[in-house]
Protein backbone atom coordinates (compact mmCIF):
# COMPACT_ATOMS: atom_id res chain seq x y z
CA UNK A 1 0.00 0.00 0.00
CA UNK A 2 2.76 2.62 0.96
CA UNK A 3 4.04 1.54 -2.89
CA UNK A 4 1.66 2.78 -4.59
CA UNK A 5 0.85 5.39 -2.34
CA UNK A 6 4.21 6.81 -3.30
CA UNK A 7 3.86 5.65 -6.96
CA UNK A 8 0.84 7.93 -7.14
CA UNK A 9 2.55 10.66 -5.53
CA UNK A 10 5.35 10.02 -7.80
CA UNK A 11 2.86 10.73 -10.87
CA UNK A 12 1.27 13.69 -9.35
CA UNK A 13 4.58 15.87 -9.46
CA UNK A 14 6.15 13.85 -12.72
CA UNK A 15 2.86 15.78 -13.93
CA UNK A 16 3.23 19.27 -12.74
CA UNK A 17 6.83 19.23 -15.20
CA UNK A 18 4.72 18.34 -18.22
CA UNK A 19 4.68 21.65 -19.41
CA UNK A 20 1.78 22.02 -22.44
CA UNK A 21 0.33 18.16 -22.48
CA UNK A 22 -0.97 18.23 -19.20
CA UNK A 23 -4.73 19.00 -18.99
CA UNK A 24 -6.40 20.29 -15.41
CA UNK A 25 -9.90 21.76 -14.82
CA UNK A 26 -9.99 25.35 -13.96
CA UNK A 27 -7.79 26.34 -16.95
CA UNK A 28 -7.42 29.45 -18.89
CA UNK A 29 -7.78 29.00 -23.46
CA UNK A 30 -6.58 32.85 -24.64
CA UNK A 31 -8.07 33.16 -28.10
CA UNK A 32 -5.62 35.40 -30.35
CA UNK A 33 -7.19 37.40 -33.50
CA UNK A 34 -5.71 38.98 -36.34
CA UNK A 35 -6.41 42.54 -36.25
CA UNK A 36 -10.00 42.21 -37.62
CA UNK A 37 -10.64 40.40 -34.42
CA UNK A 38 -13.89 38.57 -33.62
CA UNK A 39 -16.66 40.28 -35.88
CA UNK A 40 -14.37 39.22 -39.05
CA UNK A 41 -17.16 36.77 -40.83
CA UNK A 42 -14.80 34.63 -41.39
CA UNK A 43 -11.48 32.75 -38.92
CA UNK A 44 -11.44 34.35 -35.94
CA UNK A 45 -15.24 34.48 -35.59
CA UNK A 46 -16.03 30.97 -35.88
CA UNK A 47 -12.93 29.93 -33.43
CA UNK A 48 -14.50 32.13 -30.97
CA UNK A 49 -17.64 30.93 -30.64
CA UNK A 50 -16.29 27.39 -31.31
CA UNK A 51 -13.92 28.09 -28.23
CA UNK A 52 -16.38 29.71 -26.17
CA UNK A 53 -19.45 26.81 -26.37
CA UNK A 54 -16.47 24.12 -25.92
CA UNK A 55 -14.90 25.75 -22.93
CA UNK A 56 -18.17 25.26 -20.58
CA UNK A 57 -17.29 21.24 -21.13
CA UNK A 58 -14.21 21.91 -19.55
CA UNK A 59 -14.49 23.84 -17.13
CA UNK A 60 -12.10 26.31 -18.70
CA UNK A 61 -12.20 30.07 -19.03
CA UNK A 62 -11.40 31.90 -21.98
CA UNK A 63 -9.65 35.34 -22.75
CA UNK A 64 -9.51 37.65 -26.08
CA UNK A 65 -6.80 39.65 -27.20
CA UNK A 66 -7.12 41.18 -30.83
CA UNK A 67 -3.95 43.14 -31.73
CA UNK A 68 -4.55 46.85 -33.22
CA UNK A 69 -2.16 45.73 -36.10
CA UNK A 70 -0.11 42.96 -37.74
CA UNK A 71 3.13 44.54 -36.11
CA UNK A 72 1.37 43.63 -32.93
CA UNK A 73 1.25 39.91 -33.26
CA UNK A 74 4.12 38.72 -31.38
CA UNK A 75 3.18 41.21 -28.53
CA UNK A 76 -0.18 39.89 -28.60
CA UNK A 77 1.36 36.04 -28.73
CA UNK A 78 3.58 36.92 -25.84
CA UNK A 79 0.75 38.00 -23.54
CA UNK A 80 -1.38 35.34 -24.08
CA UNK A 81 1.39 32.67 -23.41
CA UNK A 82 1.43 34.42 -20.21
CA UNK A 83 -1.78 34.42 -19.58
CA UNK A 84 -2.75 30.85 -20.89
CA UNK A 85 -3.03 27.79 -18.31
CA UNK A 86 -4.08 25.75 -20.87
CA UNK A 87 -3.59 26.70 -24.45
CA UNK A 88 -3.53 29.63 -26.90
CA UNK A 89 -5.79 29.91 -30.11
CA UNK A 90 -4.29 31.43 -32.95
CA UNK A 91 -7.25 31.53 -34.98
CA UNK A 92 -5.95 32.96 -38.48
CA UNK A 93 -3.87 32.14 -40.66
CA UNK A 94 -2.32 35.63 -40.93
CA UNK A 95 -0.55 34.40 -37.26
CA UNK A 96 1.37 31.85 -38.86
CA UNK A 97 5.22 33.69 -38.46
CA UNK A 98 4.46 35.54 -35.04
CA UNK A 99 2.88 32.32 -34.08
CA UNK A 100 6.10 30.14 -34.67
CA UNK A 101 8.32 32.79 -33.33
CA UNK A 102 6.42 33.09 -29.93
CA UNK A 103 6.43 29.17 -29.31
CA UNK A 104 10.14 28.81 -29.95
CA UNK A 105 10.37 31.62 -27.10
CA UNK A 106 7.62 29.76 -25.17
CA UNK A 107 8.27 25.80 -25.14
CA UNK A 108 6.36 25.28 -22.03
CA UNK A 109 3.16 26.98 -23.61
CA UNK A 110 0.32 25.00 -26.04
CA UNK A 111 -0.19 26.87 -29.40
CA UNK A 112 -3.13 25.68 -31.28
CA UNK A 113 -2.73 27.73 -35.06
CA UNK A 114 -5.64 27.26 -37.50
CA UNK A 115 -5.42 26.44 -41.21
CA UNK A 116 -1.58 27.10 -41.32
CA UNK A 117 1.43 24.94 -40.55
CA UNK A 118 4.07 27.05 -38.86
CA UNK A 119 6.31 25.35 -41.34
CA UNK A 120 8.08 28.64 -42.69
CA UNK A 121 11.34 27.60 -44.04
CA UNK A 122 9.30 24.66 -45.91
CA UNK A 123 11.01 21.44 -45.01
CA UNK A 124 7.70 19.40 -44.21
CA UNK A 125 8.91 19.37 -40.16
CA UNK A 126 7.05 22.12 -37.72
CA UNK A 127 9.01 24.67 -36.39
CA UNK A 128 8.25 24.75 -33.16
CA UNK A 129 7.15 21.35 -31.19
CA UNK A 130 4.63 22.95 -29.20
CA UNK A 131 2.17 23.98 -32.08
CA UNK A 132 -0.65 21.94 -32.75
CA UNK A 133 -1.47 22.69 -36.51
CA UNK A 134 -5.26 22.53 -37.59
CA UNK A 135 -4.83 21.68 -41.13
CA UNK A 136 -7.49 20.97 -43.77
CA UNK A 137 -7.39 17.90 -46.44
CA UNK A 138 -7.72 20.42 -49.92
CA UNK A 139 -7.98 17.67 -51.81
CA UNK A 140 -10.76 15.97 -50.64
CA UNK A 141 -12.61 19.65 -50.85
CA UNK A 142 -11.60 19.97 -54.39
CA UNK A 143 -13.12 15.99 -54.92
CA UNK A 144 -16.02 17.24 -53.40
CA UNK A 145 -16.38 20.26 -56.23
CA UNK A 146 -14.88 18.46 -58.90
CA UNK A 147 -17.76 15.63 -58.26
CA UNK A 148 -20.16 18.12 -58.00
CA UNK A 149 -19.01 19.94 -61.19
CA UNK A 150 -18.70 16.58 -62.87
CA UNK A 151 -22.20 15.83 -62.50
CA UNK A 152 -23.65 18.78 -63.79
CA UNK A 153 -21.24 20.40 -66.96
CA UNK A 154 -22.84 20.39 -69.96
CA UNK A 155 -19.85 21.82 -71.31
CA UNK A 156 -16.76 22.17 -69.04
CA UNK A 157 -15.99 22.40 -65.42
CA UNK A 158 -13.57 24.93 -64.37
CA UNK A 159 -10.83 25.18 -61.51
CA UNK A 160 -9.91 29.00 -61.12
CA UNK A 161 -7.45 30.33 -58.74
CA UNK A 162 -5.16 33.13 -57.65
CA UNK A 163 -1.94 31.69 -56.86
CA UNK A 164 0.00 28.53 -57.58
CA UNK A 165 0.40 27.62 -53.92
CA UNK A 166 1.19 23.48 -52.58
CA UNK A 167 -2.69 24.35 -51.25
CA UNK A 168 -3.99 25.24 -54.66
CA UNK A 169 -2.31 22.40 -55.91
CA UNK A 170 -3.88 20.29 -53.67
CA UNK A 171 -7.38 22.03 -54.42
CA UNK A 172 -6.83 20.97 -58.43
CA UNK A 173 -6.10 17.44 -58.09
CA UNK A 174 -9.02 17.21 -55.70
CA UNK A 175 -11.13 18.94 -58.48
CA UNK A 176 -9.25 16.92 -61.24
CA UNK A 177 -9.98 13.57 -60.05
CA UNK A 178 -13.88 14.49 -58.61
CA UNK A 179 -14.95 15.50 -61.83
CA UNK A 180 -13.29 12.67 -63.80
CA UNK A 181 -14.86 9.81 -60.87
CA UNK A 182 -18.60 11.59 -62.14
CA UNK A 183 -17.91 12.24 -65.83
CA UNK A 184 -15.09 10.10 -67.10
CA UNK A 185 -15.89 12.25 -70.13
CA UNK A 186 -14.95 15.26 -68.62
CA UNK A 187 -11.76 17.62 -68.89
CA UNK A 188 -11.70 19.94 -66.70
CA UNK A 189 -9.93 23.23 -67.65
CA UNK A 190 -7.30 24.71 -64.91
CA UNK A 191 -7.23 28.18 -64.33
CA UNK A 192 -4.55 30.23 -62.63
CA UNK A 193 -4.93 33.79 -63.00
CA UNK A 194 -1.29 35.18 -64.06
CA UNK A 195 0.49 37.05 -60.88
CA UNK A 196 1.85 40.59 -61.64
CA UNK A 197 -0.16 42.05 -64.24
CA UNK A 198 -2.71 44.66 -64.05
CA UNK A 199 -6.29 44.04 -62.30
CA UNK A 200 -8.07 45.03 -65.91
CA UNK A 201 -6.44 42.57 -67.32
CA UNK A 202 -7.12 39.71 -64.97
CA UNK A 203 -10.63 40.70 -64.78
CA UNK A 204 -10.68 40.80 -68.72
CA UNK A 205 -9.72 37.48 -68.38
CA UNK A 206 -12.28 36.76 -65.82
CA UNK A 207 -14.37 37.81 -67.82
CA UNK A 208 -13.55 35.44 -70.92
CA UNK A 209 -13.83 32.51 -69.28
CA UNK A 210 -17.71 31.46 -70.45
CA UNK A 211 -15.46 31.56 -73.66
CA UNK A 212 -13.63 28.63 -73.38
CA UNK A 213 -16.68 26.77 -72.90
CA UNK A 214 -17.21 26.42 -68.65
CA UNK A 215 -20.51 26.51 -67.39
CA UNK A 216 -19.46 25.65 -63.57
CA UNK A 217 -16.15 26.69 -62.09
CA UNK A 218 -14.49 25.62 -58.65
CA UNK A 219 -13.19 28.96 -57.33
CA UNK A 220 -10.60 29.73 -54.62
CA UNK A 221 -10.32 33.24 -55.63
CA UNK A 222 -10.25 35.28 -52.91
CA UNK A 223 -9.63 39.08 -54.08
CA UNK A 224 -12.14 41.42 -53.49
CA UNK A 225 -12.23 42.86 -57.12
CA UNK A 226 -11.79 39.50 -58.62
CA UNK A 227 -15.02 37.87 -56.91
CA UNK A 228 -16.36 40.63 -57.95
CA UNK A 229 -15.67 40.08 -61.29
CA UNK A 230 -16.45 36.33 -61.45
CA UNK A 231 -19.91 37.49 -59.54
CA UNK A 232 -20.82 38.81 -62.78
CA UNK A 233 -20.24 36.24 -65.23
CA UNK A 234 -22.41 33.71 -66.44
CA UNK A 235 -20.93 30.92 -64.32
CA UNK A 236 -21.97 28.36 -61.54
CA UNK A 237 -19.85 28.91 -59.15
CA UNK A 238 -18.71 26.43 -56.00
CA UNK A 239 -16.64 28.51 -53.50
CA UNK A 240 -14.70 27.47 -50.07
CA UNK A 241 -16.87 28.89 -47.75
CA UNK A 242 -16.51 31.15 -44.94
CA UNK A 243 -18.80 33.72 -43.53
CA UNK A 244 -18.03 36.65 -45.54
CA UNK A 245 -20.27 37.54 -48.29
CA UNK A 246 -20.10 34.79 -51.28
CA UNK A 247 -20.74 35.90 -54.72
CA UNK A 248 -24.29 35.77 -56.24
CA UNK A 249 -23.97 32.92 -59.16
CA UNK A 250 -22.59 30.77 -56.02
CA UNK A 251 -24.33 27.45 -56.53
CA UNK A 252 -22.36 25.31 -53.91
CA UNK A 253 -19.94 25.38 -51.08
CA UNK A 254 -17.65 23.32 -49.63
CA UNK A 255 -16.66 23.98 -46.12
CA UNK A 256 -13.58 24.11 -43.36
CA UNK A 257 -15.41 22.78 -39.93
CA UNK A 258 -13.36 25.10 -37.98
CA UNK A 259 -15.96 24.28 -34.94
CA UNK A 260 -15.25 20.75 -35.03
CA UNK A 261 -11.87 20.41 -35.65
CA UNK A 262 -10.94 22.96 -32.68
CA UNK A 263 -13.20 20.53 -30.38
CA UNK A 264 -11.28 17.28 -31.33
CA UNK A 265 -8.50 19.50 -30.12
CA UNK A 266 -9.66 20.58 -26.97
CA UNK A 267 -10.52 16.83 -26.05
CA UNK A 268 -7.14 15.93 -27.21
CA UNK A 269 -5.83 19.09 -24.71
CA UNK A 270 -8.15 17.50 -22.04
CA UNK A 271 -7.53 13.74 -21.84
CA UNK A 272 -3.71 14.54 -22.22
CA UNK A 273 -3.33 13.63 -26.20
CA UNK A 274 -2.32 17.27 -27.07
CA UNK A 275 0.82 17.10 -29.12
CA UNK A 276 2.64 19.52 -31.33
CA UNK A 277 1.86 18.23 -34.95
CA UNK A 278 0.60 19.02 -38.36
CA UNK A 279 -2.54 17.16 -38.04
CA UNK A 280 -4.69 17.07 -41.65
CA UNK A 281 -8.70 17.33 -40.70
CA UNK A 282 -10.60 15.24 -43.05
CA UNK A 283 -14.42 14.66 -43.97
CA UNK A 284 -14.93 11.44 -41.97
CA UNK A 285 -14.05 13.95 -38.79
CA UNK A 286 -16.82 15.62 -39.95
CA UNK A 287 -14.25 18.66 -40.38
CA UNK A 288 -15.33 18.95 -44.27
CA UNK A 289 -18.33 19.61 -45.78
CA UNK A 290 -20.54 20.57 -48.34
CA UNK A 291 -23.47 22.64 -48.34
CA UNK A 292 -26.19 23.25 -52.10
CA UNK A 293 -26.94 26.83 -51.72
CA UNK A 294 -29.36 26.95 -54.99
CA UNK A 295 -31.93 24.33 -54.94
CA UNK A 296 -32.05 24.27 -58.22
CA UNK A 297 -28.43 22.86 -59.07
CA UNK A 298 -28.76 19.67 -57.43
CA UNK A 299 -31.88 17.47 -57.50
CA UNK A 300 -31.95 15.70 -54.55
CA UNK A 301 -30.99 12.21 -56.50
CA UNK A 302 -27.53 14.20 -57.51
CA UNK A 303 -27.32 15.30 -53.52
CA UNK A 304 -27.88 11.79 -52.55
CA UNK A 305 -25.07 10.59 -55.49
CA UNK A 306 -23.05 13.38 -53.87
CA UNK A 307 -23.05 11.92 -50.47
CA UNK A 308 -22.74 8.57 -50.91
CA UNK A 309 -19.92 9.69 -52.66
CA UNK A 310 -18.24 11.77 -49.54
CA UNK A 311 -18.74 9.06 -47.57
CA UNK A 312 -15.70 7.16 -49.72
CA UNK A 313 -13.19 10.26 -49.29
CA UNK A 314 -9.65 9.40 -47.46
CA UNK A 315 -10.29 5.84 -48.51
CA UNK A 316 -8.03 6.12 -51.74
CA UNK A 317 -5.40 9.10 -52.72
CA UNK A 318 -5.34 11.60 -54.91
CA UNK A 319 -2.16 12.51 -57.34
CA UNK A 320 -0.91 15.96 -56.21
CA UNK A 321 1.25 16.58 -59.29
CA UNK A 322 3.75 19.49 -59.92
Amino acid sequence: MRKFANAIFILIFAASFCGCSTPSSSKTVVLVTDQQGTNDHSYSQIASEAIKKISPEHSWQTKTIVPTSSVGYIESLSKAAEAATAFVLASSPMLENACALTALSYPDVCFVLIDAAADLNMDGIQDAPNIYSALFAHDEMGYIAGYAAGLKTQGFAGFISEEDSPACKEYEAGFVAGAKAANPEAEPIIVYLQPGRTSAATIAEIEGLAGLGIDIAFSIVEKQEYVSALSKTPLQLITVSTLTPQPANRVMSVCKEYGNAISIIANDYANGRFIGQMRVFSAREKCISFISVDDAFMSQSLLAKLNEMAKTLGTFDIPITD
